[in-house]
């Protein structure tokens, strides 16, 4: 069943195998400035800079300050399990995966089609992983807060508030989140 190799993935050790498939890239940074300190040898491929080139540099030296955004972004609200974060280096554009582990990110880039379609595949990770950080709430009151802090982390939207409603439909602001 898909549930049970999606559990088989989650647990193979796939860090001790020593190689990454030839179709991406794999960067391995650490630090609160990303330094790489692993590169997959097919970096100059993809990258057009050797690994040798990339050790020691930070991630924010070569991606894009917006994509570099997303990824930070993606990683305060945990990224246990790989997560979806698309990625610009300059006109080159990839689908990555990133997530940490040990005090690592580990970052899986593939070239992204050039004309994509509609990607959904990244709004279901966005709510796959809004959802199990939910469900690790146990009251309701930090429950709606973390609702609106994750409907906002999916939508963009500066101010969202949830609403409790009375028998006269007269409404309270029980959760929200809005700019600083």
């Amino acid at each position: 069943s898909p549930d049970r190799l999606q559990q088989e993935h989650e647990f193979y050790p796939v860090h001790l195998i020593g190689l990454t498939q030839p179709h991406g890239v794999l960067l391995v940074s650490e630090g609160v400035d990303f330094t790489v300190v692993q590169a997959s040898q097919n970096t100059d491929t993809y990258l057009h800079m050797g690994p040798q080139v990339l050790l020691g540099q930070s991630l924010s030296e070569f991606i894009e300050p917006s994509s570099m955004t997303r990824l930070q972004r993606r990683l305060a609200l945990g990224a246990e399990r790989p997560s979806y974060v698309p990625v610009t280096m300059g006109a080159q554009r990839f689908d990555g995966l990133v997530h940490q582990m040990a005090g690592q990110v580990i970052l899986e880039l593939e070239p992204a089609d050039a004309h994509p379609a509609i990607d959904l595949s990244s709004l279901q990770d966005d709510v796959q992983q809004a959802m199990a950080r939910l469900c690790n709430e146990n009251d309701v009151t930090a429950f709606l807060q973390a609702a609106v802090r994750e409907i906002q982390a999916l939508t963009g939207y500066d101010r969202v508030m949830v609403y409790q409603f009375d028998e006269h439909q007269a409404g309270a602001v029980v959760a929200e989140v809005k700019p600083a």
